[in-house]
């Protein structure tokens, strides 16, 4: 099973839904997604608008792999799941998001994320041995990986807390802390 979630934002992902379904369309595999405010049809996939947040982490634990917005809070949920999340940054020219943070933000993801900017690639990513290379129920992603994340998370929300942004990048970060980290 493939988990697709595209966060809280107010904002549709149609671009990451109608790759969820085209993939789901191809292989045949399960596909729950979780659309917001999406508004694209996806006959071949399990959808439903929101999914409350105990019910996601247990899809994440129960998932092959989750894709995810750029979000920090859904990208440390896939990795507490011990899953490789492949992350697809909402893209404000399409009028994803308000701005082009989440796509900012993918740039300073490294190993075990794999990011995906163009949602034509999601079946090669969804495909990949470095996505699958455990087997089914395996985590995929130690402890140590999550931790790893976690603390190149803190240094991207210290940078841009320095930048001048808003003081909410250090509670969402605090926030996030206490539940994704040791």
């Amino acid at each position: 099973m493939i988990l697709v979630t595209v966060g809280t934002h107010h904002a549709p992902f149609d671009r990451l839904i109608e790759a969820a379904e085209g993939y789901a369309a191809r292989s045949g595999e399960r596909v729950v997604v979780q659309t917001g405010p999406s508004r694209v049809p996806a006959p071949h996939c399990e959808t439903f608008v929101w999914i409350l947040p105990e019910r996601l982490e247990t899809l994440a634990a129960e998932a092959r792999v989750v894709v995810t917005h750029a979000g920090p809070g859904s990208i440390l949920m896939a990795l507490a799941a011990g899953r490789v999340p492949v992350v697809v940054p909402r893209d404000p020219s399409r009028g994803e998001h308000v701005d082009d943070h989440q796509i900012r933000f993918a740039a300073h993801l490294a190993d075990p994320v794999r990011v995906v900017l163009d949602t034509t690639a999601l079946a090669e990513a969804l495909e990949s041995p470095t996505i699958n290379g455990t087997g089914q129920g395996e985590a995929t992603v130690h402890e140590q990986q999550s931790q790893d994340f976690a603390g190149r998370l803190e240094v991207v929300i210290d940078e841009v807390t320095a930048a001048g942004a808003p003081s909410c990048a250090r509670k969402l970060w605090r926030f996030l802390a206490r539940g994704h980290r040791a």
